[in-house]
């Protein structure tokens, strides 16, 4: 519960791309039952993070604590559910991995830490066979790296590790837990899939406007190797040599569909078609206003 007086506010919600209907209802119960807002509006979190971006066709690829998506927005047309790729490579899988290779003078590691860490300092290598060569040869000489006021001592062989689940998801077979499956993909692979599932006249489009978003994207190093990885692919798949690869992530891009949605909000103000009253809620089929509401959240 909300401890300000929401009766005279419009609320706009950044909405995932698949979400349940059960969701929407209690988002919408919370809202005009519980704190009695004016009015409401839903976006989707990759349009918002497109409004951000000031592009209108792009690949967006959320690197989130819980997973990884790549979702295609276009033009004229909003989000392409049907070409989501979706894989369970998450942020948290590279703090569970340096976590198991943490030297700690104590018995509780604070994961909060550890997350704050990985998304601030730690870098992903852009050649991990020439960096674990390096450290192997340095014999420990490499000191390891202290949480400020903590008794954490990252491992660098552990940290040069961690990241390389996202493009060689194998690596998990070294993570103690059923953490590894067949069937899981490479980042760069699940980007290629999702471009290759979209219309021929966008895809060059959507290799040319990447954008990164989510806690991960922060990593030093991310959108290089990223890039890497994909020029790779193509390269093995015949693709066209005219093909660019451009990864975008500007400042702060973690919390990009926030930063979008509020940019967004100042627009959508003033348009009143696009929200749905108190008074409509009320007086309206419950889900005909949701259907409304999805329509309009994939509308800028």
């Amino acid at each position: 519960k909300l401890n300000i007086n929401t009766d005279k506010y419009n609320i706009l919600i950044v909405i995932p791309e698949r979400v349940e209907k059960l969701f929407l209802s209690n988002i919408l119960r919370w809202a005009f039952k519980i704190h009695h807002f004016l009015s409401i509006s839903f976006i989707y979190n990759s349009l918002a993070a497109t409004y951000y971006y000031g592009i209108k066709t792009a690949l967006v690829v959320d690197i989130g604590e819980s997973g990884s998506r790549v979702t295609p927005v276009a033009e004229n047309h909003g989000v392409f559910f049907d070409f989501i790729k979706n894989n369970e490579i998450s942020g948290y899988l590279i703090s569970k991995y340096i976590s198991n290779f943490v030297k700690i003078d104590e018995s509780y590691i604070d994961y909060i830490l550890i997350q704050d860490y990985k998304e601030m300092n730690s870098y992903v290598s852009l050649d991990v066979d020439k960096n674990i060569k390096i450290y192997s040869e340095c014999n420990g000489l490499m000191k390891p790296y202290k949480i400020p006021y903590t008794n954490i001592y990252i491992d660098p062989k552990s940290e040069i590790l961690s990241h390389e689940i996202f493009f060689q998801p194998e690596f998990l077979a070294h993570m103690p837990g059923n953490f590894f499956k067949q069937n899981i993909i490479s980042l760069s692979q699940l980007i290629f899939e999702a471009v290759s599932s979209c219309p021929i006249d966008l895809r060059k489009q959507f290799f040319d406007n990447i954008i990164l978003i989510g806690g991960v994207s922060n990593c030093i190093n991310f959108s290089q190797r990223l890039k890497k990885e994909l020029l790779h692919i193509l390269k093995e798949k015949n693709y066209s040599e005219n093909t660019n690869i451009n990864i975008k992530k500007l400042t702060m891009s973690h919390i990009s569909s926030y930063l979008g949605g509020t940019k967004y909000s100042k627009i959508l103000y003033h348009n009143k078609n696009k929200w749905v009253t108190s008074h409509e809620y009320h007086a309206s089929n419950k889900n005909q206003i949701i259907q409304k509401l999805l329509m309009w959240a994939n509308i800028l």
